[in-house]
């Protein structure tokens, strides 16, 4: 049993990997969601203000 979750485990550091690599750099870039100004939880980085 350890062996096959061993093995689950690496297949999916593998997906992981492969979809970080393919996603386009853009995606990198943007920002994820909008921040309203009376939100006063601290800001996620690479959040945008409105």
């Amino acid at each position: 049993m350890k062996m096959s979750l061993w093995r689950r485990f690496a297949a999916a550091i593998d997906q992981l990997e492969y979809a970080l690599s393919a996603c386009p750099e853009q995606l990198w870039q943007g920002s994820l969601w909008k921040v309203r100004p009376e939100d006063t939880a601290v800001e996620p980085a690479g959040a945008e203000k409105v």
